[in-house]
């Protein structure tokens, strides 16, 4: 017995206890009714034949032939509803941004690589023209020195 069939006995029932012709019998919705039932059993009938179906975009895959298990594999790999895109588009972006983070220390860090060279050569030149050299000249490479590592350092904190 159907689904169809089902209504349509609850259906007799209803219409044997309110009594046929009276205010509350559903004489003229009686073939509208019929008609949406007969179109339920149809569908129902199409979905229970159908074998098996993607539970995101309801594709379709036959129940017993050959090779069901691998289509159904092979779907979930490619289905655009299904939840693992949604976690490969997170990878994906988490993947760029982790690039764009590694760029950036490795900027960061050839950056410093050189404040700390230029550091160098002025503490370089200091000890050239230290206590025994010009005193001004190394004053001079000490103060402009120690401005470009201060401005280095505040752009690069920037």
């Amino acid at each position: 017995m159907t689904m169809a069939d089902d209504l349509a006995t609850v259906l007799g029932r209803l219409e044997a206890l309110v009594g046929g012709e009276a205010p509350y019998t559903l004489g003229p919705y009686r073939e509208d009714l019929r008609t949406l039932l007969a179109a339920y059993d149809a569908q129902a009938a199409r979905l229970a034949h159908t074998g098996t179906y993607c539970a995101f975009c309801t594709a379709e895959f036959p129940d017993e032939a050959p090779g069901t298990v691998e289509q159904i594999q092979r779907h979930v790999y490619v289905c655009p509803l299904h939840p693992m895109r949604q976690v490969e588009r997170d990878r994906d972006e988490m993947d760029s941004q982790a690039t764009r983070y590694r760029v950036e220390r490795y900027a960061q860090a050839a950056r410093l690589a050189e404040l700390t060279d230029t550091l160098q050569r002025v503490t370089d030149l200091i000890d050239r023209f230290g206590p025994h050299g010009n005193l001004a000249y190394g004053l001079f490479f000490l103060v402009t020195g120690m401005l470009g590592v201060f401005l280095g350092l505040w752009l690069w904190g920037r």
